[in-house]
């Protein structure tokens, strides 16, 4: 990758934050196998990549992009990386809920976004974090003010545009929610053009204060010319609530590093995904959940399902800090290989530092039961098909934790679609594969 040339071209100051991170990118080079957090995902696309400098967006999407379930939502649209305020629609009609480009919020809540920026890199240095912090476009900055209560979820529509293929896009996000403040995001990831190869380093910090609720929803359906980095570091206080859940339908790869720090007495944060991968698609899951207080509670459960040559990665750790008693920390992770040639790393771990706590952790990696491909035929329906409605019901348990109903509804669409289960006419008929 051309750093050095593309930093040049962005004219940062000595000592400013950019400078820093790009010092440290440089001094830590690009991770290679021998890393263990990134022993099964080959990384060396990224080495021939250069940053992208442009900041143009188009002026029109395709109006089929306008999912049905964003409607009467507060939407975000991002090109490359950027924020396009002309593209968004924003409802006014939210006292305490600010949403900008971090462009104008760097200017206009220069507090805030001192106060927030990059700290959630300190304690852990990431290649990637870093990189985005030296190269970052106009992200979207997000801050609920205390007691604000958002009506209207806000949908965060992520788009790559047509540009050149050895370009490496690096969006930035800062949500802050104050204390009682209760906020739903929806992240959605698509190409304007199916045809086109798209890079994109994301990365999203999130405060939550005191009290406050945040509940995330992540849905992507790439082509195979998308490689995705996504870092989503989270910092709790004392009785915030978190509920996130991934649903990843496609592209080439995929890495998903989630880090959760739950600092402060009665925090709860759970962790939900669920991949479908085909041909030889990668998508490497990393869930990191620090339980840095006491009488806090995790969940995490995530499913693969592989096809074809295609493989996955699952690292899930829970580390429990000296002191953090009546700790309540729950791992799961279950697969399904649907070939011979699909492969699975799975990687649960527990790191204890308290002596009264219930943690528990578990993996699980096999092929579709033969009893129930079974018992499906015995009533008539295909092998074929049995298979897929089995399928179907494996990710459904993940699918089922999304809470607004909007979104749901459109991700069990979809994975209706791609399961090739359109002849079912509702979702009830889906599960009990039954045709009305």
């Amino acid at each position: 990758m051309n750093y050095t040339a593309a930093f040049e071209k962005l004219n940062k100051k000595e000592g400013s934050i950019e400078n820093r991170a790009f010092n440290r990118v440089e001094k830590m080079g690009l991770p290679t196998r021998k890393s263990e957090v990134y022993k099964y995902s080959n990384l060396s696309h990224f080495k021939n990549l250069t940053p992208n400098t442009d900041a143009s967006v188009p002026h029109k999407i395709p109006e089929y992009f306008k999912h049905d379930y964003i409607k009467d939502k507060h939407i975000l649209v991002t090109v490359n990386g950027i924020f396009s305020e002309s593209l968004s629609t924003i409802h006014e009609d939210e006292s305490g809920l600010i949403i900008t480009c971090m462009c104008d919020a760097r200017k206009e809540y220069r507090d805030i976004v001192n106060q927030h920026f990059n700290e959630t890199t300190k304690e852990y240095p990431d290649y990637f974090s870093e990189l985005n912090t030296a190269f970052a476009h106009c992200g979207i900055f997000i801050y609920a003010k205390k007691n604000t209560h958002t009506a209207k979820p806000i949908v965060i529509l992520n788009l790559g545009s047509q540009q050149k293929e050895d370009t490496l896009n690096n969006q930035r996000n800062l949500i802050v929610l104050e204390e009682n403040a209760e906020v739903t995001i929806i992240e959605d990831y698509s190409n304007l053009d199916e045809k086109i190869d798209y890079n994109l380093n994301h990365f999203s910090e999130y405060f939550l204060g005191e009290n406050a609720s945040l509940k995330v929803g992540i849905y992507q359906e790439e082509n195979n010319g998308f490689y995705f980095i996504g870092n989503k570091f989270f910092e709790m206080s004392r009785n915030s609530r978190l509920k996130t859940t991934a649903i990843d339908l496609g592209g080439n790869f995929i890495r998903n590093n989630f880090r959760v720090n739950l600092n402060g007495e009665n925090a709860e944060a759970i962790i939900n995904g669920v991949f479908i991968n085909n041909k030889k698609e990668h998508t490497d899951d990393r869930i990191l959940i620090n339980h840095n207080a006491a009488n806090c509670q995790s969940f995490q459960t995530f499913k693969g399902i592989l096809n074809d040559e295609s493989t996955g990665v699952f690292n899930g750790k829970v580390y429990v800090a000296e002191g953090a008693q009546k700790t309540n920390a729950f791992q799961s992770n279950k697969n399904i290989l649907l070939s011979e040639d699909a492969t699975m790393n799975t990687k649960p771990e527990l790191e204890i530092y308290a002596d009264d706590v219930k943690c528990s952790h578990g993996a699980t990696c096999g092929q579709l039961d033969e009893d129930a491909i079974y018992y499906a035929e015995t009533r008539g329906i295909p092998r074929d098909k049995a298979k897929k409605l089995i399928v179907f019901a494996f990710a459904q348990d993940v699918v089922q934790q999304i809470e607004n109903e909007d979104f749901r509804n459109f991700v069990e669409r979809r994975l209706v679609h791609n399961l090739d289960l359109t002849e079912y006419s509702t979702f009830e008929s889906v599960q009990s594969g039954i045709k009305e």
